[in-house]
């Protein structure tokens, strides 16, 4: 692709104004339930009273948090599963809707739960509509994002995209925070917070178009070629070139596999060609392994883990503040970085600085009994992670964006949200267990894992610094072993077997 074809103004603005409206609604069905969680615990210990008329035993607490937060990240599988059949049903601008109506009517079922019905059960239910908008906004958001930028952009605002999650945790925590929203007096403002972002996106949809790409499958190329004049500055001849290039990338490879290059592939073809395996594979461990290092852990239980580690209660909500607007920054160093540096580099030395985190943080809360001074050391574990997490996010979404072509985006992006969400649920179900049976020893378990997904990420994701969109998918092509990729030595054409 031409690096003279840039984004035009009117796309820089629809694409900011979907990243953030997106990562915020997200960030805040992330975390926007971590600071008020005494809250809820209060709640749900009169629920219990009122019906049974005893208190709720330790055990049935620690079960019912589990679920609370465990269901979001169920219905947050659910929504990543209905997301392939909501794209083919609906076009990307009224898919974004549907994800940001889901999540306003998620929030109005916990508030209802919570401060009229008095009902723990609509309460979890609500949890699970709200995760059901996270799936889909995980899986449409930066699909639409990559589907309209310009291809030589695409990293910058996947980039963008995972900076902006992080800060809006930030914002989020913020809000539920017990001096501003996040008491039983005013507990409705932390409930109803994230319904503001489907009010702006809202009232911006009507100036989003669709994308290029869907627009050439549904519509044809002239309708693409006169959205691509709307988001692109330049000459009209060269913005034509990218009209080309949607629907010929590996013409000959793709011809020669019996493709139909006006459809999206699927994934009987994804799995039978290798090209399209093996970018798809890396693409769902990419977004599996951001959950399954345990940050769903840390994120929902940081003020508890504080609380441990022999911090005053009123301490942990700011601290938790203060690691993620760390975090924050470390996403916005980590964009700068990505000029120097490859993001692959940068994700691999971030997951093993995470691993390190997970060490420090057993460390000190099994010993902060023993000597109090280690409560500082699990603060700065936390804040070590966050840095480390903050990095890694940003890159994995940068390195995600370049690494599939539109005819597979679709699906990897799909199938990888679903994943991230699962991974998310199983440590977020998990991590309450973990923590009574083996207490601070729990962080080890995700320590293993995140490794483990170190050593996989080092030999199996290229480089993408310094390469051509051919040389990464030249890379998928002849990656067969553990050994070294050279740029411009891969073959030209996709295999279709193994």
């Amino acid at each position: 692709m031409d690096q003279h074809i840039q984004n035009s103004w009117y796309c820089v603005s629809v694409l900011w104004v979907i990243i953030l409206t997106g990562t915020f609604t997200i960030s805040n069905i992330l975390s926007g339930m971590n600071p008020i969680t005494p809250i809820v615990k209060q709640i749900y210990s009169q629920i219990f009273q009122s019906r049974y008329d005893e208190d709720m035993a330790d055990d049935t607490w620690i079960l019912l948090l589990a679920v609370t937060t465990s269901m979001t990240y169920v219905g947050s599988v659910v929504g990543s599963l209905l997301a392939h059949p909501l794209l083919k049903w609906l076009a990307r601008k009224q898919s974004l809707l549907v994800f940001h109506g889901t999540n306003s009517i998620g929030l109005i079922l916990v508030a209802i739960g919570l401060k009229v019905a008095m009902s723990h059960e609509m309460v979890i239910c609500g949890r699970f509509v709200v995760g059901m908008s996270a799936g889909l906004g995980m899986s449409i958001v930066p699909l639409v994002v990559n589907e309209m930028c310009v291809p030589n952009r695409r990293q910058f605002y996947g980039a963008v995209y995972g900076a902006t999650l992080p800060i809006g945790v930030v914002v989020a925590t913020f809000f539920a925070w017990s001096e501003i929203f996040g008491n039983e007096s005013r507990l409705l403002g932390t409930l109803l917070y994230g319904i503001v972002y489907t009010v702006i996106f809202s009232i911006c949809a009507y100036w989003i178009p669709d994308t290029p790409y869907q627009t050439y499958l549904r519509r044809g190329p002239e309708e693409a070629g006169s959205i691509l004049c709307k988001l692109r500055a330049g000459e009209k001849e060269v913005i034509q070139l990218e009209l080309k290039s949607i629907v010929s990338e590996s013409v000959e490879s793709e011809t020669a596999a019996g493709s139909d290059l006006k459809k999206e592939a699927t994934l009987r073809e994804i799995f039978t060609t290798r090209q399209y395996r093996n970018h798809f594979l890396v693409v769902v461990m990419t977004f599996s392994l951001l959950m399954a290092c345990g940050f769903s852990n840390v994120l929902s239980f940081s003020d508890k883990i504080f609380r441990e580690a022999g911090l005053p209660p009123e301490v942990g909500t700011p601290a938790t503040m203060g690691a993620f607007f760390i975090s924050a920054l470390s996403s916005v160093g980590a964009v700068i970085a990505m000029r120097n540096f490859d993001s692959r580099s940068l994700m691999i030395v971030s997951y093993a600085v995470l691993a390190t985190s997970h060490a420090l943080m057993t460390t000190s809360i099994e010993t902060s009994k023993y000597a109090s001074a280690m409560s500082w050391v699990s603060l700065a574990a936390m804040y070590v992670f966050m840095i480390a997490y903050g990095v890694v996010t940003t890159a994995s979404f940068a390195l995600m964006g370049v690494l599939c072509i539109d005819r597979t985006r679709s699906l990897s992006f799909l199938i990888g949200s679903a994943c991230f969400w699962f991974s998310g649920c199983l440590v977020g179900f998990m991590a309450p267990y973990f923590t009574e049976w083996i207490q601070g020893y729990s962080f080890l378990i995700w320590m293993g894992v995140t490794l483990l997904g170190t050593v996989i990420l080092f030999f199996f994701v290229p480089r993408t610094k310094g390469m051509s969109e051919q040389d990464i998918q030249d890379f998928f092509v002849i990656k067969n072993s553990f050994g070294p990729y050279v740029a411009g030595e891969g073959r030209r054409t996709i295999s279709s077997g193994p």
